[in-house]
């Protein structure tokens, strides 16, 4: 009996461990703002197989949403990622323009680092643009005008110089 209840205790040990992971994988879990404050990069625990292709849907939809956490969150994981994903986190960060171009030069303002990535922030459109001419210059002239309504005198200069970026 003592055996077995020392077995029953080291095994909720073992799955509260397996279950804590990453400050990344503890965000899948639940996207909420808190959780999105303690990710500093997409990351997974040693032996746990990376699905960020799959996973990133979940950071995609809240950056989208106008979540100034998770859009913290992605210029964050932008400053360690690289190759596709930093690719894919470019486009994802872009994608909030048009319906939070506010909110999109705060986080930039914030994350300054990521100033040199701007014409990558603003041009990657995502795969669905490829080869479509006249969709990109339609994203392009869309996401222009969105940046071109934010009126905040603080931060028309990054403003200016997103709206410059997308001209060439």
């Amino acid at each position: 009996m003592a055996l077995r209840r020392l077995f029953l205790v080291f095994a909720l040990c073992l799955s509260g461990q397996a279950s804590a992971g990453t400050p990344w994988e503890a965000y899948l879990e639940t996207p909420s703002a808190a959780n999105a404050r303690h990710v500093g990069a997409i990351a997974y625990a040693y032996g746990v197989e990376s699905r960020w292709e799959e996973d990133i849907d979940i950071l995609q939809d809240q950056v989208i949403a106008g979540d100034r956490a998770a859009v913290g969150l992605a210029f964050r994981a932008l400053c360690s990622a690289d190759g596709d994903l930093a690719e894919t986190l470019c486009a994802i960060i872009g994608r909030s323009i048009r319906s939070h171009p506010a909110l999109f030069l705060q986080a930039l303002r914030v994350n300054s680092a990521s100033l040199p990535l701007l014409p990558s922030l603003l041009g990657n459109l995502g795969e669905a643009y490829v080869d479509r001419p006249e969709a990109q210059a339609y994203e392009r002239a869309a996401r222009r005008e969105a940046l071109l309504s934010v009126k905040d005198p603080s931060l028309r200069s990054l403003r200016d110089q997103a709206v410059s970026a997308l001209l060439k």
